[in-house]
This record gives C-alpha cells, sequence and structure tokens, in this order.
C-alpha cells in the first residue's frame, strides 16, 4: 500500500490532498475514512523509530484521530535515533525490529541518556513473552500494528504517567527539602534550649553561691557586730547597781538586739539551704515543716519512702527550694489548716507532693493552674523543676484545696559533693 508523504528535514507530515486522493478503498475502510480534523488539538512531540515510512504515517494518523497534533521525527538507524533524542519529546513510537536495531537497544540508550520519555513499541505479530520481555526492560506498553485503534489511548496513558511520576519527584523532594529545612532548624531550637538550660543552671549555681555568700556576711559580720552589742549590754547590767536609772533603758536595747540576731539568723538560714549540710533531704524536710507549722499554726504532716540515700546537691537543693516555696504559698494564700508533705525516691525518680486543704487557688479542668496566689514563687518552682528535668502539676483535690505534684530525675552525689558533706 503506497501512502504519500511530504518530507522536510527528517520531519514529515501527510499531504492532506494527495493523502487522500490516493488512499485505496481498502485503506479507507480499515481506517474507518480517517479526516483529520482541525480543531483544538493536543501537541505531541513524537520521535518514530521505524523503518517504513507507510507505518510510520498509519500511526501519525491514528494519533491525529485520537485527538493530537503530532510533531512527528523519524529515524531509521541507531546513529540517528540517537542524534534525535531529546528531553523535549513526550513519546518515542518504536519498532521492535529493524535492521541491524531493535526496541530492546532503543530502551537502553534511552537509558544511558537518562531520558524519562516513555517507549511505547509498536511492532507486528510478536509472542507475550517476548512483549512481556520488553514491558520489564522498560518500554510502557506494546501495541500491535494491526490494533492501531489503541496507540492514542496508550501514548495518552503513557504521557499521563510521566507527568505523575515526575510530580511525585517534585512534591517528594521538596518534602524532603522541607523535612531537612525543619530537622535543621529542630537541631537548632535544641541545641539553643540545652544551651538556655545550662545557662539557666548556671545562674541558679551563682545564685545559690551568692545566697551563701550574703548568708555568710550576714553571720560573720553584722550578726558578730550585733553579738558584741549584746555582750556588752549585758556587762553593763550587771553594773546595775551604777545605773539604775538607765537599766529599763538597757533592756529595751538589749531585746532589740536579739531581736535582730533571730531575724539576721532567720535571713542567713533562708538564704541557704544549711540543712543539707547537716543531714539527708528527708529530715530536712521534716525540719522544714516544724519551721512552718510553728510560723504559721499550719500542721504539716511529712511521710517519706526510699529517702535515706543521699541524691546530688542539685537534686536535694531543688526540692528542698521547692518545699520552701508551695509551704510559703499555703501560709500565705491557702487559707488551710492542714498540709501533707511526701517524698518517694525511686531509683530513676523522686516523687514529692505538697497537698492542703485550703480554698484559695483556682485551677481549669486537667489539673492545668489558670491562677494561684504567690505568681512569682510558682513561677520559680517551675523553672527549678524544669532545669532538673523535671514536671511540676497543680492539681485540684476533690473536696476542697489543692495538690502539688513534682517528678525529677534522681541523680546520685558525685565523690566531690560527698566529701563536703557531714553525715546526719
Amino acid at each position: 500500500m503506497a501512502i504519500v508523504a511530504e518530507k522536510w528535514g527528517g520531519n514529515f507530515r501527510p499531504d492532506s490532498e494527495k493523502g487522500e486522493q490516493e488512499v485505496t478503498s481498502a485503506a479507507a475502510a480499515s481506517l474507518g475514512a480517517i479526516v483529520p480534523s482541525l480543531r483544538a488539538r493536543k501537541p505531541l512531540r513524537v520521535l518514530l523509530l521505524e523503518d517504513s515510512e507507510d507505518d510510520a504515517h498509519f500511526c501519525v494518523e491514528w494519533l491525529r484521530r485520537a485527538g493530537f497534533a503530532p510533531e512527528a521525527i523519524r529515524a531509521e538507524t541507531e546513529k540517528d535515533y540517537l542524534a534525535k533524542l531529546s528531553p523535549d519529546l513526550d513519546v518515542i513510537l518504536a519498532d521492535y525490529r529493524l535492521p541491524g536495531f531493535d526496541g530492546l537497544r532503543a530502551l537502553d540508550l534511552l537509558k544511558e541518556k537518562g531520558l524519562r520519555v516513555p517507549l511505547i513499541l509498536v511492532s507486528g505479530a510478536v509472542g507475550e513473552d517476548l512483549a512481556a520481555s520488553a514491558i520489564r526492560h522498560g518500554a510502557y506498553d506494546y501495541v500491535l500494528k494491526d490494533r492501531l485503534e489503541k496507540l492514542g489511548q496508550s501514548v495518552r496513558m503513557a504521557i499521563e504517567h510521566r507527568h505523575l511520576t515526575e510530580e511525585k519527584e517534585r512534591v517528594t523532594d521538596a518534602l524532603g527539602k522541607s523535612e531537612n529545612h525543619y530537622k535543621r532548624a529542630f537541631r537548632k531550637a535544641s541545641t539553643a534550649e540545652r544551651a538556655l538550660r545550662r545557662v539557666s543552671r548556671e545562674l541558679i549555681h551563682v545564685q545559690e553561691e551568692e545566697r551563701k555568700r550574703i548568708s555568710r556576711e550576714l553571720h560573720d559580720g553584722l550578726g558578730q557586730v550585733l553579738t558584741g552589742v549584746d555582750l556588752g549590754l549585758e556587762r553593763l547590767k550587771k553594773a546595775a547597781g551604777r545605773l539604775d536609772g538607765n537599766m529599763g533603758k538597757i533592756v529595751v536595747l538589749q531585746n532589740a538586739v536579739r531581736e535582730g540576731l533571730e531575724s539576721i539568723h532567720r535571713i542567713a538560714h533562708g538564704l541557704r539551704p544549711e540543712l543539707l549540710d547537716h543531714m539527708s533531704l528527708a529530715p530536712a524536710l521534716r525540719a522544714v515543716a516544724r519551721q512552718v507549722s510553728a510560723m504559721s499554726g499550719v500542721r504539716v504532716r511529712v511521710r517519706s519512702s526510699g529517702a535515706a540515700r543521699r541524691l546530688s546537691r542539685e537534686t536535694e537543693t531543688t526540692l528542698l527550694r521547692v518545699v520552701q516555696e508551695a509551704l510559703t504559698n499555703v501560709m500565705k494564700h491557702a487559707k488551710a489548716h492542714e498540709a501533707r508533705l511526701t517524698l518517694d525516691v525511686w531509683p530513676r525518680e523522686a516523687i514529692l507532693t505538697v497537698a492542703d486543704d485550703g480554698r484559695n487557688g483556682r485551677y481549669s479542668k486537667g489539673g492545668k493552674r489558670v491562677r494561684l496566689g504567690g505568681g512569682l514563687g510558682i513561677v520559680g518552682i517551675e523553672e527549678r523543676v524544669t532545669l532538673a528535668g523535671g514536671k511540676a502539676l497543680w492539681i485540684r483535690r476533690p473536696g476542697g484545696g489543692r495538690s502539688l505534684r513534682v517528678t525529677v530525675p534522681v541523680r546520685s552525689p558525685q565523690p566531690a559533693e560527698t566529701k563536703r558533706r557531714r553525715k546526719p
């Protein structure tokens, strides 16, 4: 069958006038009297690897019938095929058998070029095993030349598959870049958080050292001065025979000095938790509870378990400060009659609970604090517990009152800490 085609520069297109005049009646019947439509068609850049010009012409006509506007170029040899391979192609239609060349070799060359252009084999009668082998080799589809009515659908699906694959790769690449970006941001944030915690721990350490220094200055400096004044007044009292008229004034002055000494001792004790220099955490908490009971009249019950062993100075100081601040809050704001202090030390964590039967303090559902008296103290508790690697939770108790639950990881004391401490 002779099909007239006008060739130009390796490209070709059917001559509509001559082609329609010379198409035989048998060909017209088999093609369904193809009359290409000139309405809006989808452009299609196609490379035809075909040594038969007539077969190439039929492929183009069937593509036009399927709604494409093919811009076809044809290659017959391997050299010509390599020269015309381009990423701009939409599809490659390749005959399976060519002189000194075949479709599988065409697939190999396409892979070597790194191109993602879909290749569809268009050939005569070939066995199913050979067709399956070609698909496994990388061909998108296999269309028999006597079933070219399926060619348009196959090309359309191949192009859509390519677009979906490329879009998936773009999305995957974008997600990968985004994930890497967030990973880097997360690492930076984690590093900054660790640095902030380290600085905060150092700040608390500096604060504790400054408290110790101020405590020593009060005790060794002003405390000793007032002690000397008190002793001098005591000697004056003994010389009462000569100072009968001033005895009352001496007593008033001595009482004022002794009140000042008590205040200094109380402030110095609050600045530095010296209790931990002489005893472990549980006895220190009982001493704080007795002091609070004596000052406020609030009965404080203390229970502990597993607290006989010493913990790190940081852990013990954190828990002691939390108890001091929590009980101070109970005294000032809770209007409580009784408070309960519980300390449970486990191998990996210590759990401290401070509960009262007071009436003040408001909470939201779920145990989260909305408002609680002593705001700065509460913030201080949260900061200390967080820096110790723990968690603090305030809970409304059924029947009235509130409860503070603190959980911190247990750390054993360093050898240097053990040497500095006195045995309880």
